[in-house]
């Protein structure tokens, strides 16, 4: 029996995994007499002279292509069938429109067509048959395939960061309950999905009532508790809490508890409401049934109790700190904490809950405490503190909007703040760990890294220890080898020695530990492979907006806007091609000599030039060996970049590429420097590799042919002034596939802005994905990618002349790559 192939054909929204269906043509009573996809129409440029046998198609690109469709509906009267039909015509005449098709498969692909026109649809009322030839682009696209944020360092040395959060742009998911429901004999369940559950007092002393969560305290020295299903040992935890009686007798207390445990082990922060009506914070702890008062604020300046006044609690906890605050609910949060404590009797995880108690004495009428816009996270993701607390700070940040504060507890000999996990290392490898830190006070602060083995077990810790100035953002950056025998490493990106103050408040941020390498991606490029799909398809880049434009509360008059440089490599090895050549790998020629320890260099060094003894243009320095072998991967054309900064502003300072191999010497266009001290990437020109003609392969074997490079040298000229210019990298980004340049806004709002590379243009999104206003200007192709090859996207984030600060070494940005993948035909399981 011949097999029968089941058509899904319809007509939808969108490209979707579950689409909106307009109209389903497979459905019953429609009958699918032909579905035509062929192939689309290949267009080639033809090249011919009588001098010469054959064409010869130096280029060619796909066309449209034309579905064709015949269709019958076979209705349940004449009029259903008409009713379908101006259906399917108003399907075929929307200017755009998509068609899913799936032949069988288990996955669908979807062809995005146009309007047909008169003569593209017939109808035969003899066999109530409709023949339609529907125009469509040239491909069928699957469903959109979103990869991994990458993070694309200006340091050519740079790799992905191995740490998470570095920027302290994710915080730790919330439990939440605002008490939205009406219970009885206990609070139900919490809005984020947690079970409450009670003890003390009878069940009659728990609801809600659709607004509040409530504890009836009717009987003194006993205390009510409402404890959330979760196990976390820090804590960041805030409520509003209304008592609506005074306190008359003796106090009244409620407030958090955390690490909870069993029935008598718990850490607490509360409120304490007087007689007097003044309102006191105060730390606890139960250990055992034994209650014991760890510290008691002072009453709180300005703050009383009324029977309506709405108070804010927050209560923080983190290995053995803690500490909490008080203040109205209708004002602001205050930055001072009113009390604080350290306490190490309690170190295991535990639940999260309320906890509402009268002191013996107290003759208050009918007593309740009523809770409210319960928040409860842990720290900063993938952050914690040692000797101090951790927290998301946005009152400070050197890049973008947010930044770790790590606030020390005042008693603990060393303050630190700590990644969560290990992270995997190679013994032998070198590793790079940095991180920008601000500290209220001028010290000393380190930056660590300590190596574990692969059990987990300590070993041994590299340190970086830096001269901080107050309130003034410094690097901390150094370098080390993972010693033999260690597996895995903790980024400790600042630590403060010494028992430092509760007051020596330091901020932390682009904190990152990271393999040293100049040939893995993560420096001025990233790489994108597996991509799905039968032929090139457009990449589409989502870039954090931060990363490319200044936020408006650090914007300032002059600062310019960043102009970046994308490009793409989709054939051989990309780490076989030219890439990026460091100051310590090059030749020196006149006037110039090796110098380390520079700031703001790649890996600290650079080859400085003086002009000691010949100002004029003669080459400085260029490759030592470049390239190393021949290669068919050095094949290609290349835009070469030198990264460099003058000492005085005001010098007349030129630079141009001198080209050659053998006896051919080819001189590139003199360029003059900007006249600032920034450091700046100055575009000296294309070159091909090689030089003059190339068959690329062996005859008409097919065979690649391998290529050497020329010597790359550079020279440079003072004509005027007494200063020197420093060279820290040489970089060669391949110009022979597909170049964009982007002018980024000076500042803005937008979220992240969007690299739309099927429609060459950039675009701003807000935070929910609006499309926002965005000066952004582009000139050039932006990048595609290829199945079955590793593509590599060059990205310089900075190599204008206009922006003020220059390219730092130090910056990055955070891209989501995306695409859709594109079918000559049908998509298969595997793809």
């Amino acid at each position: 029996m011949a097999t029968v192939t089941t058509y899904d054909l319809q007509f939808v929204e969108g490209v979707a995994a579950v689409p909106v269906v307009r109209l389903d043509v497979n459905a019953p009573g429609w009958t699918i007499r032909e579905a035509d996809f062929g192939m689309p129409q290949l267009n080639r440029a033809v090249v011919s002279t009588l001098l010469a046998d054959g064409d010869r198609y130096p280029a060619a690109a796909y066309g449209n292509r034309t579905l064709t469709l015949t269709l019958r509906y076979d209705g349940a009267s004449a009029d259903d069938a008409a009713a379908q039909l101006q259906r399917l015509y108003r399907e075929l005449d929307r200017p755009t429109n998509v068609l899913l098709y799936r032949p069988g498969t288990s996955g669908a692909v979807f062809f995005r067509t146009f309007r047909c026109g008169p003569s593209d649809v017939v109808w035969d009322p003899f066999t109530k048959q409709v023949r339609a030839a529907i125009p469509a682009e040239p491909f069928a696209v699957g469903l959109l395939e979103t990869l991994p944020q990458v993070t694309v360092g200006n340091d050519p040395g740079e790799t992905e960061p191995l740490n998470a959060n570095p920027w302290v742009d994710v915080d730790t998911p919330a439990v939440a309950d605002g008490f939205g429901r009406v219970t009885s004999s206990g609070w139900g369940v919490a809005d984020s999905g947690q079970a409450w559950s009670t003890s003390g007092g009878s069940a009659a002393d728990y609801s809600t009532d659709g607004a509040v969560g409530v504890h009836s305290v009717g009987s003194v020295n006993v205390s009510r508790r409402t404890v959330l299903a979760v196990s976390m040992a820090d804590v960041d935890v805030t409520v509003s809490m209304v008592v609506p009686v005074l306190a008359s007798g003796a106090a009244i207390s409620a407030g958090h508890m955390a690490r909870h445990s069993g029935s008598t082990d718990y850490y607490a922060g509360e409120v304490v409401l007087n007689t007097d009506q003044s309102v006191q914070v105060r730390l606890r702890k139960n250990v055992g049934g034994t209650l014991t008062t760890l510290a008691t604020s002072a009453n709180v300046a300005g703050l009383t109790h009324t029977v309506s006044r709405v108070f804010r609690l927050r209560m923080q906890l983190q290995g053995s700190a803690m500490r909490a605050r008080v203040w109205d609910a209708s004002g602001s949060e205050p930055t001072a904490w009113h009390v604080d404590a350290v306490d190490t009797s309690l170190t295991a995880a535990g639940q999260v809950g309320a906890r509402s108690i009268l002191a013996t004495g107290n003759t208050s009428p009918s007593p309740t405490v009523t809770y409210d816009d319960l928040v409860v996270a842990g720290p900063p993701a993938g952050w914690i503190g040692q000797g101090g607390i951790v927290e998301r700070s946005t009152a400070q940040s050197h890049e973008g909007a947010a930044a770790l504060l790590l606030t020390p507890d005042g008693v603990t000999a060393t303050a630190e703040a700590r990644a969560v996990d290990l992270v995997p290392v190679t013994a032998g490898q070198v590793y790079r760990a940095s991180a920008w830190v601000r500290c209220a006070v001028s010290r000393s602060i380190s930056c660590n890294i300590n190596w574990h083995n692969a059990g987990g077990g300590y070993m041994s810790t590299s340190t970086g220890t830096t001269a901080v100035t107050a309130n003034v953002w410094t690097l901390l950056d150094f370098t080390a080898t993972a010693p033999v025998g260690s597996s895995q490493a903790r980024l400790v990106p600042a630590s403060l020695s010494g028992t430092p103050a509760a007051g020596q408040l330091t901020h932390v941020d682009e904190a990152r530990i990271r393999l040293v390498s100049t040939t893995a991606p993560g420096g001025l490029c990233f790489d994108v492979s597996g991509i799905k799909g039968d032929v090139e398809t457009p990449l589409y880049l989502r870039v954090v907006g931060e990363d490319v434009t200044t936020v408006p509360s650090k914007w300032t008059f002059g600062l310019g806007r960043r102009q970046t440089m994308i490009s793409v490599r989709r054939r051989g090895t990309p780490s076989a091609a030219p890439g990026v050549f460091a100051a310590e790998s090059l030749n020196l020629g006149d006037d110039t000599t090796l110098v380390t320890g520079v700031a703001g260099a790649h890996g600290g060094a650079v080859v400085r030039t003086n002009f000691a003894t010949s100002p004029g243009m003669v080459i400085r320095f260029g490759p030592a060996a470049w390239p190393t072998a021949a290669s068919p991967d050095l094949r290609g054309t290349y835009r070469q970049l030198v990264r460099c900064r003058k000492s005085v502003a005001g010098d007349v300072i030129q630079m141009r590429a001198v080209w050659s191999q053998d006896s051919t010497v080819i001189y590139g266009d003199i360029l003059t420097l900007p006249g600032d001290t920034a450091w700046r990437w100055i575009d000296l020109g294309l070159i091909q590799i090689p030089m003059g003609y190339d068959p690329a392969t062996d005859g008409l074997s097919g065979a690649s042919l391998s290529a050497t490079g020329p010597v790359f040298d550079t020279a440079i000229a003072r004509l005027s002034g007494s200063g020197t210019v420093d060279s820290d990298s040489v970089a060669f980004v391949p110009a022979d596939d597909r170049m964009l340049g982007v002018v980024w806004p000076t500042s803005g709002l937008p979220t992240a802005f969007v690299v739309d590379s099927a429609a060459s243009g950039v675009y701003g999104v807000g935070s929910a994905g609006e499309v926002r206003s965005a000066q952004v200007e582009t000139a050039g192709l932006p990048p595609m990618v290829s199945p079955g090859v590793t593509n590599r996207v060059w990205w310089l984030r900075d190599v204008g002349s206009e922006f003020a600060t220059g390219d730092d070494a130090t910056g990055y940005t955070r891209i989501t790559p995306y695409y859709w993948p594109r079918y000559l035909h049908v998509r298969p399981v595997t793809t």
